[in-house]
């Protein structure tokens, strides 16, 4: 299975679900999910708060059936989750806006003393 076949499949569904009860750093998973707008319910333990993704108890069965059902049963406003989730992707976890802080620090500890403090040619770029 290539990823294009994985991306159409997670395209067409109405709902992921992470059930995960801990994860070490962030479930690169959810980024997929929330980058395709796919709302996915998930236990609080493993994501924290994270816009389009409804959190159930870790090891709670029943309340993520009852997610899982209120998706399938039109209890929740899809489409607003789905861009939600692709904004929340956009904003928040893209690359050039997760690096920032790091190249920040970097330039504070002056990691690039050829350069005046600023990254090297081919670096990230200084737009927010």
């Amino acid at each position: 299975t290539d990823f294009g076949d994985v991306k159409d499949a997670l395209a067409a569904a109405t709902v992921g679900v992470l059930p995960r009860v801990s994860c070490a750093g962030f479930p690169i998973k959810l980024l997929n999910h929330l980058a395709l707008g796919l709302p996915t319910i998930a236990t609080r333990s493993a994501v924290g708060e994270t816009p389009s993704v409804v959190r159930v108890p870790p090891n709670d069965v029943a309340a993520l059936a009852r997610e899982i059902n209120a998706f399938l049963s039109g209890g929740y406003d899809v489409a607003a989750l789905r861009l939600e989730g692709r904004r929340a992707a956009k904003r928040r976890y893209a690359w050039d806006v997760a690096i920032r802080p790091v190249v920040d620090l970097y330039q504070r500890l002056d990691v690039f003393p050829d350069s005046g403090g600023t990254e090297p040619q081919g670096g990230v770029s200084n737009h927010r």
